[in-house]
């Protein structure tokens, strides 16, 4: 039965659902909710379900998570001991849709499993989530479109990641395992959506053909560079590799994260340095493949 009076539970007695599709929380975003909490915002209940002598969250963790930041001792919560495991996944599928700016990916994958698992068509769940057939249908086709080895790449905000809408060209490459040579080829360089739509077709229509060949015949168009480097005027994707390079290596990253002891407790410091070495580690690898590019 539902408890439509939320309740202050202490936060040690309140733990986030292990099976939850969401797993990122982007760091500045959880900053700003964090000095908002301390400049005196109130946390919203916090909607969780009766697990053992505890509280699993069912909706409401990032509040959760914020409110530990800012060292609240408790926070308010809605019980929901009435919801089954299919209202549970509806209302987070819903919350992160519909309230939280969740990766792509893990949005299609997450609608993916509720379909399978429940035995739910795309138009059912377009009609339980309050949005288009046409939206359900874009993102899981980019999940069983994509390589999977891209799926990291897509909308994390690091140097070599991908746009929805690069992942979105690159998916209509027919042949998965040439979407990762092409994603190589145009990374490197300065191509924009039009140059990236007409590699892909290319790529299509001649298989045989190298991906880098085809786009050095794009890039070699009459006027196509000039105008583009007038439209775009951005640094290239090496430069850019360099100055972050750069960066990492003035700054000791790991160790201004454990003097900011004080603001980022325990519980969330290892999973920031874990991203940490994520970055750093995706880095090298678009170093490298960009050097094998160039050596090829």
């Amino acid at each position: 039965m539902k408890d439509s009076n939320p309740t202050e539970v202490h936060m040690k007695w309140i733990e986030p659902d292990p099976d939850r599709p969401r797993k990122v929380f982007k760091t500045e975003e959880m900053k700003e909710l964090v000095e908002s909490i301390e400049r005196g915002a109130r946390v919203p209940p916090i909607t969780v379900r009766t697990v053992g002598n505890k509280y699993r969250i069912i909706a409401g963790e990032r509040y959760w998570r914020a409110a530990g930041l800012a060292r609240l001792e408790t926070v308010p919560v809605e019980v929901r001991d009435d919801l089954r495991s299919r209202g549970i996944r509806l209302m987070q599928l819903k919350e992160d849709y519909h309230r939280e700016k969740v990766s792509p990916i893990d949005q299609g994958k997450a609608w993916m499993d509720y379909m399978e698992r429940y035995d739910v068509s795309m138009q059912q769940l377009a009609d339980e989530l309050a949005i288009s057939y046409e939206t359900v249908g874009y993102y899981v086709g980019l999940v069983k479109d994509l390589h999977s080895s891209l799926w990291d790449k897509v909308e994390r905000g690091f140097v070599g990641g991908l746009s929805l809408a690069e992942a979105s060209l690159l998916a209509k490459v027919g042949d998965k395992e040439r979407q990762v040579s092409v994603y190589q080829t145009f990374i490197g360089n300065r191509v924009n959506l039009l140059q990236l739509e007409q590699l892909v077709s290319a790529v299509n229509r001649y298989p045989d053909v190298p991906s880098w060949t085809l786009l050095e015949q794009i890039l070699e168009a009459p006027g196509t560079r000039a105008r583009d480097e007038e439209k775009i005027g951005f640094k290239s994707l090496a430069e850019r590799i360099s100055e972050f390079s750069s960066f990492l290596d003035s700054v000791d990253l790991r160790k201004c994260l454990e003097e900011e002891g004080g603001f980022w407790p325990d519980l969330y410091r290892e999973d920031l340095i874990a991203q940490l070495d994520s970055i750093s580690s995706m880095a090298n690898k678009i170093r490298e493949q960009l050097s094998s590019l160039h050596t090829a």
